[in-house]
């Protein structure tokens, strides 16, 4: 999500663009910062709204901790 925002942001601050389609297209493609803000202030609202909602219900734990030590998901702490 990081390269996408900043390929966005690229191209919202206007000249001189950005040529994603290079070589088959020499064309920069630019855009409107005002969409650019937009789409930010629309992703970060969503994000808050589903953590709000606690979106998704149940998370796989990949690690736990067995007396102070990380385990994987299929060992266990063998007082290590």
């Amino acid at each position: 999500s990081g390269v996408l925002l900043h390929f966005l942001r690229d191209i919202a601050e206007g000249s001189p663009g950005v040529r994603l389609l290079w070589p088959i297209q020499g064309s920069p493609w630019i855009g409107n910062y005002g969409v650019f803000v937009a789409l930010v202030a629309t992703l970060t609202s969503t994000a808050l709204l589903l953590q709000s909602v606690e979106w998704p219900r149940r998370r796989r734990r990949l690690f736990r901790v067995s007396g102070g030590v990380a385990v994987g998901p299929d060992e266990t702490a063998l007082g290590l």
